[in-house]
């Protein structure tokens, strides 16, 4: 099965389309009604063929990275907790973290169905969410499980210093049923992957 024309009889269809900051156009003129926007958020779906408006019809809607931007991040007691461009607010589960191109962060919001992306104030307020571990330096702890966020050596990071995000397994106690013959002392893991590095921005960047 094909995706859709643009056009059914007569009518031409909206041309639809989401910029890198989550921005919505039509026919290239930027949408900026608060009720209109709301609206086309409200309704974005996406299958194998993309992401579009059901109404009537099928629109489809052309998304130059992902639809939605991570604005704000912070913990809130064993939570990672996300506001997003949209003003809505969701918990972010850490396990769904990863880095595109560009060394980009992305995770999974409104209930597992879109990936966001981390804006750079997000991005370095999960970095500044870091605590100090004897085993694997600076991680992200939340509840019984820690993610690693591990400042590369100058070889690794070309000079730069970027902070790297890598995951670990859930901590296990030494000997416990279930605890892997390769953990270090502590129970956790060492980083077995490491996933892209982040630049600084500039100050004036939001």
């Amino acid at each position: 099965m094909s995706a859709p024309e643009r056009s059914t009889g007569d009518w031409k269809l909206p041309d639809l389309s989401i910029d890198a900051d989550g921005e919505w156009y039509d026919d290239g003129v930027q949408i900026t009604h608060p009720g209109i926007v709301a609206n086309l958020r409200g309704n974005l779906r996406r299958d194998d063929h993309g992401y579009f408006i059901q109404t009537r019809v099928r629109i489809p809607v052309a998304v130059a990275d992902v639809p939605w931007v991570v604005v704000r991040l912070e913990r809130r007691g064993q939570t990672l907790h996300a506001i997003l461009n949209d003003g809505t607010e969701a918990a972010i589960d850490p396990a769904t973290l990863r880095i595109g191109p560009g060394n980009i962060p992305y995770a999974t919001v409104k209930e597992g169905r879109f990936e966001a992306r981390l804006s750079r104030p997000a991005t370095f307020q999960l970095l500044a969410l870091a605590e100090e571990d004897g085993a694997t330096g600076e991680v992200l702890r939340l509840g019984e499980r820690a993610w690693p966020l591990r400042r590369p050596t100058m070889n690794e990071s070309g000079g730069r210093g970027a902070p790297r995000l890598c995951r670990v397994r859930p901590r296990t106690p030494r000997g416990a049923p279930g605890a892997g013959p390769g953990e270090h002392e502590g129970g956790v893991s060492p980083p077995r992957t490491s996933v892209g590095g982040i630049d600084s921005p500039p100050m004036n960047e939001s």
